[in-house]
């Protein structure tokens, strides 16, 4: 794994100073094909809950032991034919979309007993096509093998090495880098959107709202220079905090004591920490790894309220979990 691969190459020595050794740069010779494994997971879990009727906090000791589990994980393997690159950027390449998969999980118990546990596949039409990437074209997505919808390679983005965390100054010691080129709330890698089964499960949290609403900041510190494997490589240490919210019109399920239409509100929170390792020798990513904790605070009120003005019943649910996500590559 990468955490293993860069927790080792702590203890080699370092190559020539930063000044004097050549600075991280995209300029992958053209025809050079490279594999790119990339992996995304996040598991979050109930935490502690409350409610209250007409404003007043009912006992925990009335409320039943409810405990609620969600976990996603996606891997994408894709292999890139780089032909042109420009100022740091790639201009032109071909890319295969060889794996495209995912599962989506959730489980609820209420008092012990389990009443909900499903699994979901995620997939993508994508699969198996070629798609020719050329940003000075007038058509900058063509599809050349495979069957998929149009609107499906418009989003897709080329630049899957992230460049945008690469130093533009080569004195510079650290710099931020904005949430804008890439955040955890990212429904879609790369422009890629797994679809995923319905299971006819209620939405709480809208994700698409958490994605527009993001806010936050990498900053970038830049590390040694070492070789790994035979290979030189740059390292750079990465820290990220971002912040998001979103709001849903609901109805109050399973609740005895209460009923209606609700509004539920969420605010979550993602603090991330990693390193990048990038190839001096074929200037491309070598890797990417990033590990951190999540906290979300999802509150529910009725929009009756009492003669007091207080929602006839509100709950406040504390979720906390765990993000990783990795980039592997490698030749194909």
């Amino acid at each position: 794994m990468l955490r293993t691969t860069l927790a080792f190459a702590s203890t080699l020595p370092v190559l020539a100073s930063t000044a004097q050794a050549p600075d991280a740069r995209f300029a992958p010779k053209s025809g050079l094909e490279v594999e790119r494994r990339i992996e995304r997971s996040f598991e979050s879990r109930l935490d502690s809950w409350s409610a209250r009727m007409g404003g007043e906090r009912i006992p925990g000791e009335f409320l039943p032991k409810l405990e609620l589990e969600s976990s996603e994980a996606l891997e994408l393997v894709l292999v890139d034919e780089h032909l042109t690159a420009r100022d740091g950027r790639p201009i032109k390449l071909r890319r295969e979309f060889r794996s495209l998969g995912g599962s989506s999980a959730s489980k609820v118990v209420l008092d012990g007993q389990t009443v909900h546990e499903g699994t979901r596949k995620g997939s993508s039409a994508l699969e198996s096509c070629v798609v020719l990437f050329d940003e000075d074209a007038n058509v900058p997505r063509t599809l050349e093998y495979g069957e998929c919808d149009a609107a499906l390679l418009g989003p897709l983005a080329i630049d899957l090495d992230w460049t945008a965390f690469l130093p533009r100054d080569a004195s510079a010691a650290s710099w931020k880098v904005a949430a804008r080129e890439f955040h955890p709330f990212q429904r879609a890698l790369g422009g890629i959107e797994l679809q995923f089964e319905d299971l006819g499960q209620d939405e709480h949290v809208d994700r698409a709202q958490l994605e527009r609403n993001v806010e936050g900041e990498w900053r970038v510190t830049r590390g040694a220079q070492r070789e790994i494997d035979g290979r030189r490589v740059a390292l750079f240490t990465l820290e990220g905090k971002f912040s998001s919210h979103c709001e849903v019109a609901g109805e109050l399920r399973n609740v005895p004591v209460a009923q209606g239409k609700t509004n539920e509100r969420s605010e979550e929170l993602i603090e991330l920490t990693g390193e990048l390792e990038w190839d001096l020798e074929r200037n491309v990513l070598a890797g990417l790894e990033l590990d951190g904790t999540t906290r979300l605070e999802h509150s529910t009120k009725t929009l009756e309220s009492n003669a007091g003005g207080a929602p006839v019943y509100e709950q406040d649910m504390l979720f906390t979990g765990d993000f990783s996500f990795a980039v592997r590559t490698e030749k194909p």
